[in-house]
């Protein structure tokens, strides 16, 4: 798809997000990451929902940016997102399956460490596995229109980053 004409509305190492209209966005990116939400592990309620279309184009909803986490965000998914950020922040150096899973297994949230583990998970089946990282600011997580925490390219490919990063 030609994007001379759309508005680019984010842009990270691997992905350039541009606004298709109100509702839709197009993913412009590299990332494997990215391919295996859109191919396999859609329709989590914690994650972007992202479609695969005809042409193969990433196409995704359109949701809004966090600037306030705390004000944005639900109670309950604040306090999810913080718990996330502390976990993160103590286990700083977790990277691949094997040591994200057991990070993950420390979520006291059942449902965001079901999700999480799932999208490991699938993630695995998908890239390598000792490729696999996760990231967690306030970048990386949109919020639906009622408040919900959705948590945007939280995992990425690091063989793919260190590609990206050679040019």
């Amino acid at each position: 798809m030609i994007t001379a004409n759309l508005e680019l509305i984010g842009k990270g190492a691997f992905t350039k997000v541009f606004k298709l209209n109100k509702k839709e966005v197009l993913f412009k990116t590299t990332c494997p990451a990215k391919y295996c939400f859109a191919e396999w592990l859609g329709g989590d309620r914690f994650y972007p929902e992202i479609r695969k279309d005809n042409d193969h184009n990433l196409i995704g909803k359109l949701y809004d940016k966090i600037r306030a986490p705390k004000k944005q965000l639900k109670s309950m998914h604040y306090r999810m997102y913080r718990h996330l950020v502390d976990l993160r922040n103590s286990n700083y150096t977790a990277q691949g399956y094997n040591e994200l899973y057991e990070m993950f297994e420390q979520i006291t949230y059942k449902s965001l460490r079901e999700s999480l583990i799932n999208a490991l998970d699938g993630l695995s089946n998908y890239i390598d596995c000792d490729s696999i990282r996760f990231e967690i600011s306030p970048r990386n997580i949109m919020t639906d229109k009622k408040g919900n925490l959705i948590l945007n390219d939280v995992f990425f490919c690091s063989r793919e980053l260190a590609l990206v990063k050679s040019y």
